[in-house]
């Protein structure tokens, strides 16, 4: 019991870390390899802004200009873009 209680907190706490805000948007598309680019994520944050709907894909706005993503969030989205 103890050792299954030991793995569910390391599988918790890695799952945690792994969604923490933690991706810049260059760190995004360096880690879709491309599919989503620095400009689509820009252009993605200014148009949600000008038309005060949600972005495609969410992010955190941490202080005054620092703009995080999380990967969980960058996954979805591609398995949602997915075709076929």
């Amino acid at each position: 019991m103890a050792l299954i209680l030991k793995q569910y907190k390391a599988q918790t706490a890695h799952n945690a870390k792994s969604d923490y805000p933690s991706l810049t948007s260059k760190q995004a598309e360096a880690y879709t390899d491309g599919a989503i680019t620095y400009e689509f994520l820009k252009q993605d944050r200014l148009e949600s802004k000008a038309n005060g709907t949600s972005p495609q894909i969410p992010f955190y706005k941490l202080g005054h200009r620092t703009i995080k993503y999380s990967r969980s969030d960058l996954d979805i989205f591609l398995a949602a873009s997915r075709v076929g």
